[in-house]
């Protein structure tokens, strides 16, 4: 189901003391709720995942993250794109580029294109 956020992952911004004070996630795969590396932040998703490590500032308005900041990046199954972006940022970024939704920093797919046939 679309949920108006286009596909992307959408985050909520905290700050991290060293480690995540959030559930851990119990796919064992998945070992991004460890403890952040020093100059990171750490991210509650509302997703699937309960955690991802993402730089600390938008890779769009190099502006910082602060607490509370919605944060979205690629929901492309792969996650082959590691760019995070203000939620505002990069949805003012993708409508003014009328072209295939694209990381504006790397050109890889930022959403799956089956959810767009969804």
């Amino acid at each position: 189901t679309d949920d108006g956020g286009g596909g992307d992952d959408e985050v909520d911004v905290k700050e991290s003391e060293g480690e995540s004070n959030g559930p851990k996630h119990e796919d064992k795969e998945d070992n991004s709720h460890k403890d952040t590396e020093e100059g990171k932040t750490d991210c509650r998703r509302r997703r699937s995942r309960p955690y991802r490590t993402v730089p600390n500032s938008c890779a769009i308005c190099l502006s910082p993250y602060k607490t509370g900041s919605s944060v979205t990046w690629s929901s492309h199954p792969l996650r082959r794109c590691p760019h995070a972006f203000h939620s505002e940022c990069v949805l003012t970024w993708l409508a003014k580029n009328d072209v295939e939704p694209q990381c504006p920093c790397c050109r890889r797919d930022f959403v799956d294109a089956r959810e767009l046939r969804s």
